[in-house]
């Protein structure tokens, strides 16, 4: 029988089974009908302002082996999300937002023997004791907390206060002011958009509020009334989404369970989202990407309890484990795996700086010490 070379016009139908042995190199480039997410190679990090990319798109930085994918595309307002361990400096000026810090955290005010200025920072990798990291402008208590890419930000104090401090993550120094409430109160939870700080609730001396105000990070004095919650409270913690504020628990007449949301993007009333697990007032409030937590508080006593909620859904929020020691007033700091809860009072002033997986339910270990025992701080994350 002779044989017959094999061309493109004699092959009619071919089964895959029959495909046997070693086949040659073949170009890729022709095959069709295999979906697959667009590739761009890059030498760096995407930034906000990386447009013309359409959601879904994979970005690879061959100089550090990190890969993103685009969640948003409004031009001059990209979301660029880690793949991996968000490295490489996300909230360190990238211009790539992202509410979680990767180096250090930051525990701001508070009351120590009395009301303090000190800002202290530890480092996130490992453990160790904070160092004085600078002061702020005033000394209060009760006040909240929100952070850009690059600062730190507090807001009002049971002073009764409308000051908004702001001071550098990257270098130490004294906080200066950028801003004032529309409101003087303390006793606020802090929430963080790409764009702007959010202080929601609070007490102003004489009554407990609903308000959320809205604060530029770019424009020191540009701030508004950005809606209310759904009851005015004071000592809730504060969570954020890429899209969305939470404000968890808090205080009216009794204690309260609520969890709000509002949209960064919008002004109005927040809407009900679901509940802690147990009705109790300041908690200290971390955020992982998909997830808020509320660790320890008072439910008239104080409790190790921490609780999550997934922003994705209106849901009673679930038990994850619990603090190394009961405790309220704990400041709340959010890395990019893990959740920190530095400061309180068990009763007496703590120092104790806790540290959780986001992943896993478990007990808080000690991650190491503040400069000073405090309570009633703020938290922020660099």
């Amino acid at each position: 029988m002779a044989l017959t070379q094999v061309k493109d016009g004699n092959i009619v139908s071919l089964d895959s089974s029959q495909l046997v042995g070693k086949l040659p190199e073949m170009d890729g480039t022709t095959l069709t009908g295999m979906a697959s997410p667009s590739v761009t190679k890059q030498g760096s990090d995407p930034l906000y302002t990386s447009n013309g990319y359409a959601v879904g798109t994979l970005w690879a930085n061959y100089s550090n082996g990190t890969l993103w994918v685009c969640t948003q595309n409004s031009p001059g307002d990209m979301y660029w999300r880690n793949c991996g361990t968000r490295s490489s400096g996300v909230n360190n000026g990238s211009g790539v937002w992202g509410m979680q810090g990767n180096l250090s955290g930051f525990t701001s005010g508070g009351t120590a023997a009395a009301n303090t200025v000190t800002i202290d920072k530890y480092t996130f990798a490992s453990s160790g004791n904070a160092t004085d990291h600078g002061d702020l402008t005033i000394t209060s208590n009760r006040t909240s907390g929100s952070s850009s890419n690059t600062h730190g930000y507090t807001a009002g104090g049971a002073t009764n206060t409308t000051m908004i401090d702001k001071f550098t993550f990257a270098t130490s120094g004294n906080a200066t002011e950028h801003a004032d409430l529309t409101l003087a109160r303390g006793n606020t939870a802090g929430q963080t958009s790409r764009t702007h700080g959010f202080a929601s609730g609070g007490y102003t001396g004489s009554s407990v509020s609903d308000t959320i105000d809205k604060f530029s990070f770019s424009n020191a004095n540009i701030i508004a009334d950005h809606g209310n919650l759904s009851v005015a409270r004071k000592d809730c913690c504060g969570q954020s989404s890429e899209t969305k504020g939470y404000t968890s628990g808090g205080y009216t007449s009794t204690h309260a369970a609520n969890v709000d949301y509002f949209n960064f993007s919008s002004n109005t009333t927040a809407t009900a989202h679901g509940n802690l697990s147990q009705a109790r007032s300041s908690a200290a409030g971390t955020s992982s990407m998909t997830r808020g937590y509320a660790a320890g508080g008072t439910t008239g006593s104080n409790v190790d309890t921490i609780d999550y909620f997934n922003f994705s859904s209106n849901t009673t929020a679930t038990d994850h484990g619990n603090l190394s020691v009961a405790r309220s007033g704990a400041a709340g700091q959010s890395h990019i795996t893990k959740g920190f809860s530095s400061g309180g009072t068990t009763g007496s002033n703590s120092d104790v700086i806790d540290e959780f997986n986001y992943a896993s339910n478990t007990t808080a270990t000690d991650h190491g010490n503040l400069s000073v025992a405090r309570a009633y701080s703020a938290g922020t994350q660099y």
